[in-house]
């Protein structure tokens, strides 16, 4: 069927962009949950292949298989983590709002006395007496002013951590309606990949080896994105929190939450949270749990991403590290936690683009690399 009119042209791509709107406005509610499905279903896709083709099974009874594996190795374990770490949150909590001044000035005293510092006695140092007079004012009401501004954050972090797990667990009919929205985009994104791959091919109007190559690298990209970032930081989070566990430091599942989130970003990492945290059990006279998760910091965790980063990233797919990090934060900015996702892919989308664009429309002859950023 043909359009013959460019009266009918015109009728039907108008009535179908604003169909599409409205499928827009439909899906809205749920995009981040779609968004979610599809980031995991892409990553799950391969073994749902593998599956396929080495088993008499059919595809239906392959996606049910998966579905099911991912439901008790992966999401029940984190909604019975996520209930525990909404627990402590709310003690941890309960214990800052607690907490006077004069008991955080006798805690600045104390990491001071640590490593044989008298606050009481600091104006009689030179040095110290030197640098407080350039500051302008007493380094304890300096220590005192740091210490209870982390406190002050620390709680509203907190109780964001605390209304937001309780609210989603408190609220039965949303979380059920979470839960099946996601599972059904999960389910139908696998078990119609091919097909789904087979209608972008198609509704496409660029060259198939195009399409598929801008397919490849998003799925690519959310691969990298997926093994090489949370999968490094999952790997750093569970080694401390296990060193944590086996110190028998309070509130370890509240701290994990931060080392994971510290954890994503570049260069820096965990370590913004492992240093504070031994400063504050030297404070208390921790020495041996201190140093002992320095040392894992160390030794340990600084290692995990150059050991496993090589063989966990694609080959294929290099792109260029200050774009990288202008996805994660910008897309963390404008799409919250979904940029890590969504700012990578737009990167990627982008590179891709300006490479077909030089391959296609570029002066090849004046230019050294005609594909900069992408190799």
């Amino acid at each position: 069927m043909k359009f013959t009119t460019l009266f009918q042209s015109i009728f039907f791509f108008a009535m179908f962009i604003m169909v599409s709107m409205g499928m827009l406005i439909v899906v809205s509610p749920f995009w981040r949950l779609l968004v979610l499905a599809a980031i995991i279903a892409s990553l799950l896709l391969p073994a749902h292949n593998w599956l396929s083709q080495r088993t008499p099974f059919k595809p239906a009874l392959v996606t049910a298989i998966i579905y099911l594996l991912l439901l008790v190795l992966v999401m029940i374990p984190f909604g019975l983590a996520a209930m525990v770490i909404a627990s402590q949150a709310n003690r941890l909590l309960e214990v800052l709002n607690q907490l006077t001044g004069p008991e955080v000035e006798a805690f600045i005293h104390s990491l001071a006395g640590a490593f044989g510092l008298n606050l009481n006695n600091l104006s009689e140092q030179a040095l110290i007496q030197g640098l407080e007079q350039w500051l302008g004012f007493r380094l304890e009401h300096l220590l005192n002013w740091f210490l209870q501004t982390i406190r002050d954050n620390l709680v509203n972090i907190l109780t964001k951590i605390v209304e937001t797990v309780g609210g989603a667990i408190g609220s039965v009919i949303n979380l059920l309606v979470n839960f099946t929205m996601f599972s059904f985009f999960f389910v139908i994104l696998l078990w119609e990949s091919n097909r789904l791959h087979n209608f972008v091919i198609r509704f496409s109007p660029l060259e198939a080896r195009m399409t598929r190559l801008y397919v490849q690298r998003v799925r690519l990209m959310i691969r990298d994105v997926m093994l090489g970032v949370f999968g490094v930081a999952i790997v750093q989070t569970l080694i401390m929190w296990f060193v944590l566990a086996v110190f028998n430091i309070p509130f370890a599942g509240v701290l994990a939450i931060f080392l994971f989130l510290f954890a994503l970003i570049p260069f820096l990492g965990i370590g913004l949270i492992t240093i504070p945290l031994g400063l504050i059990l030297i404070g208390v006279g921790w020495w041996k749990q201190a140093l002992a998760i320095w040392a894992v910091h160390l030794f340990i965790i600084s290692n995990v991403d150059l050991i496993l980063r090589p063989y966990i990233t694609s080959k294929e797919l290099n792109v260029h590290l200050a774009l990288l990090v202008i996805g994660f934060v910008g897309g963390l900015t404008i799409f919250g936690v979904m940029g890590l996702f969504l700012g990578p892919i737009i990167i990627i989308l982008f590179t891709t683009s300006l490479e077909l664009y030089l391959e296609n429309y570029g002066h090849t002859d004046t230019i050294a690399n005609p594909a900069p950023f992408v190799e």
